[in-house]
């Protein structure tokens, strides 16, 4: 494809066809395809060619279930922007579901917190108690049906493993069966005065929230960055994470074994005066009394042991390096990383957000709801009519330099800054070398004057 031959017969509107998806189904070919579409430029058959690969039936879930460096590379392709755009802005039903997601899911975080905290009762449920189950019955339903719209396209596709392994699925999967069981608990008297009922809405709460996090990630760069920057940052300490509570699990047993019950028995004068065996009296009060201590919730009292000298300079030693290991060491360790990947997701939040439009569209288009022409004459009349809900969700299509991520911006102003202090620095020594030049040049052409006259 870098012949211009081939370029001029190969990429136009006419060459769109089954035969994209059907390389995508291969994890082997996909690279002909984002090799294909990063070969497009802008041109006259932009949006043409963005039309025929939105018409494909199954092409933009397949490029959604790309790794994620593919992924990375096609969506920030002129043609995939204006695919997205087509696919979204040009399509009434897209541009209302979207709106009506933020509604729906605003509506049914507040049906849920009123509904769960009013049904705690043992009596009849109210007329407000029944209210609020079925409206948040119905939007559970309204969410289900998109979520088994969208995997029965994926697993028609053969791609059910990557479907049932993404995070937002899952999370949203879990959202909706807790919601179930809280709805089901509730018509029971008993179970809804019981531990086990708030133990599930409080997991239907923890998801939910989350759910409403995968909403609004798709709607613009900013919220995309921080949504992302979170799960990368996630994913990039699993293994700090390991050797920090490998750390705090060596400290609770050290503090367990010096002032645990072995040492001072909870009937001896000891444990009655001294702080610290209370608090390390049992290994799994020693895990929570350093985990506490770890976020700065901690006594230095409690390493003190009066009438035990040895103890408590063992102790104090103990506390010392806790306190240098932990904060000093690990925790530094812990912002650097953290502020590595959030520089990484600055640097890259168009592409996260392109990512995350990406996932919206796929799921929209395995709903159905990105055809052309699903309200016939009256489409291009309903697109003029949501114009204002359109222009918050436009993705530019020209890389100028206000196109440019937040974060590079103030890079490369601070390139530019040194740069020109720099090339000013270099200025002016070259203009002192001139002068200096000039100088020498001015007193050999007096001298040698001089000695024409002798």
């Amino acid at each position: 494809l870098d012949e211009k031959l081939l370029q001029i017969i190969i990429l136009r509107p006419e060459t769109v066809g089954g035969w994209i998806v059907d390389l995508l189904k291969d994890k082997t070919k996909t690279d002909h395809v984002v090799d294909y579409m990063e070969s497009f430029k802008m041109s006259r058959d932009m949006i043409a060619i963005a039309e025929e690969l939105g018409g494909l039936d199954g092409l933009v879930p397949s490029l959604n279930m790309l790794p994620w460096d593919q992924k990375v590379r096609i969506v920030n392709t002129e043609v995939c922007k204006a695919l997205l755009n087509a696919s979204l802005l040009d399509r009434p039903a897209a541009i209302v579901l979207v709106y009506c997601d933020l509604v729906f899911m605003a509506i049914m975080l507040g049906v849920f917190v009123e509904t769960v905290d009013g049904v705690q009762h043992p009596g009849a449920l109210t007329n407000e108690n029944v209210a609020g189950l079925v409206i948040l019955g119905l939007l559970n339903i309204f969410f289900m049906a998109r979520e088994a719209s969208y995997g029965w396209i994926m697993v028609n596709l053969g791609l059910k493993k990557a479907y049932f392994t993404d995070v937002w699925n899952i999370i949203s999967q879990l959202a909706s069966a807790c919601i179930i069981v809280v709805i089901w608990l509730a018509l029971d008297p008993e179970e809804r005065i019981s531990l086990r009922f708030r133990a599930i809405a409080s997991l239907a709460s923890l998801f939910l929230w989350l759910k409403s996090l995968s909403v609004v990630k798709g709607l613009n760069k900013r919220f995309a960055m921080f949504i992302e920057a979170i799960g990368l940052m996630v994913d990039g300490v699993k293994e700090f994470m390991v050797v920090l509570f490998i750390s705090l699990f060596m400290f609770a047993q050290i503090f367990n074994i010096l002032l645990g019950p072995n040492a001072f028995p909870v009937d001896s004068e000891d444990y009655e005066n001294l702080n610290g065996p209370v608090k390390f009296s049992s290994k799994l009060i020693s895990l929570l009394t350093v985990v506490g201590m770890s976020v700065g919730s901690f006594d230095g009292g409690w390493f003190n042991a009066e009438g035990h000298p040895h103890l408590e300079a063992l102790l104090r030693f103990y506390y010392i390096f806790f306190l240098f290991f932990i904060f000093i060491v690990l925790f530094n360790v812990l912002i650097a990383v953290v502020s590595e990947y959030y520089d990484f997701a600055q640097t890259q939040s168009k592409s996260l957000f392109l990512v995350s439009r990406l996932e919206m569209v796929a799921e929209f288009s395995a709903m159905g709801l990105t055809k052309k022409g699903l309200f016939g004459k009256w489409e291009d009349t309903l697109v003029r009519r949501l114009s204002i809900l359109r222009a918050p969700l436009l993705i530019p299509q020209s890389v100028e330099q206000s196109d440019v991520d937040e974060g590079e911006k103030g890079r490369l102003d601070i390139m530019k800054k040194m740069f020109r202090s720099l090339l000013d620095e270099s200025r002016k020594k070259s203009n002192e070398e001139l002068y200096e030049v000039r100088d020498l040049l001015l007193e050999n052409m007096r001298l040698s004057k001089k000695g024409s006259k002798k």
